[in-house]
């Protein structure tokens, strides 16, 4: 693993799906809960500073049953690929080293198609998770009819296919509830036309202003009832990845569904 760090941007760049690993956690919101809450305060929070990424192994040591040869290879292998990687995106990371991305969270925040789960109480876009004291203090802050939403959004995007990835961890608190009364995984896939920081730009709003339909989606039909069409789609990246699950919504070549582990995607056709 290799990290560079800037104070200007924050950027997830993997070739490695980000669904891989990554356990998702869903609470859907109840009916009762979303019938008292009227209005909301988002925090969106995008990180600063830190730049990643790895290159996928060979998998030959699993493969093999174990065993010192076959680690040994997969060890050469991740090491190649890392290098050609680092050669490979240092381009991508000088283009972008200076963009804010909280910048795009505020544009779409302003969009007026926007879709929301809730009425919108006030929105405010940092760059460092809220400590304790302050969620205390902002929770204790709300009228009894509104709530608290965060969002924390991760992104990458794969060089070879130029597909911008964002994951969004989606929570939602009320006052007097110790409890997330929501917690949502909310996964967003656009193409960029380019790696030019101002097609990145654009494809970033459009994945904030997605992925806060998608967090309504998932508010609005909390379960499977067996009385939505499923369908089978493809993650994308450099080794994409078919995933299946119930369809929420589908239009413009794009598809938004929610997978078994509650995940919900907004996808590419």
């Amino acid at each position: 693993m290799a990290s560079i760090r800037s104070a200007g941007a924050s950027l997830l760049l993997a070739l490695c799906a980000l669904t891989a690993g990554c356990a998702s956690f869903h609470k859907p919101l109840s009916a009762e809960d979303s019938s008292r809450i009227k209005a909301a305060r988002v925090t969106v929070v995008v990180p600063q500073e830190t730049f990643q990424f790895t290159a996928i192994g060979t998998q030959l040591t699993a493969a093999l049953g174990g065993g010192l040869i076959p680690a040994l290879i997969d060890a050469s292998v991740q090491k190649s690929r890392q290098a050609e990687m680092r050669a490979q995106v240092q381009p991508v990371l000088d283009k972008l080293l200076d963009v804010d991305f909280r910048e795009e969270a505020l544009v779409a925040l302003k969009r007026p198609d926007l879709t929301l789960p809730f009425a919108l109480a006030g929105t405010e876009v940092v760059s460092i998770m809220p400590g304790k004291s302050d969620h205390d203090a902002q929770l204790a802050s709300l009228p009894p009819e509104q709530a608290l939403m965060r969002l924390t959004m991760q992104y990458s995007i794969d060089p070879e296919s130029r597909v911008l990835t964002t994951r969004t961890y989606a929570n939602v608190w009320q006052p007097g509830q110790n409890e997330k009364s929501y917690a949502g995984s909310l996964v967003y896939q656009g193409l960029c036309e380019s790696l030019e920081p101002d097609s990145v730009r654009t494809q970033m709003r459009d994945a904030m202003a997605q992925t806060l339909r998608l967090a309504a989606l998932d508010i609005a039909h909390p379960a499977d009832q067996g009385q939505r069409a499923r369908g089978k789609h493809d993650f994308r990246g450099t080794h994409p990845v078919k995933l299946e699950g119930e369809v929420l919504a589908s239009d413009q070549g794009r598809v938004a569904m929610r997978t078994s582990d509650g995940a919900v995607f907004w996808l590419l056709k």
